[in-house]
């Protein structure tokens, strides 16, 4: 979507019984300091639905790379 939005979907199905099984969608806003995630689900096989909700703290540098890996690898 952008580099402050990301999107998230999936489903399930079971092969066996040839049946859907439920599908869930996830909304991200990608912050300087938190991680905002928005989610639903839906359980067809236990006709259930679902909403969530969470903020997840970022730790670590900010610097424009996504990967700091290089002082654990010893990469310089």
């Amino acid at each position: 979507m952008s580099p402050k939005w990301v999107m998230t979907g999936s489903t399930a199905y079971d092969f066996g019984e040839k049946r859907d099984q439920g599908q869930s969608f996830t909304v991200s806003r990608i912050g300087l300091d938190w991680i905002f995630h928005f989610g639903a689900n839906y359980d067809r096989g236990k006709d259930n639905v679902g909403f969530a909700l969470l903020f997840e703290p970022r730790f670590g540098s900010t610097s424009g790379s996504p990967m700091q890996l290089n002082s654990l690898l010893g990469v310089r």
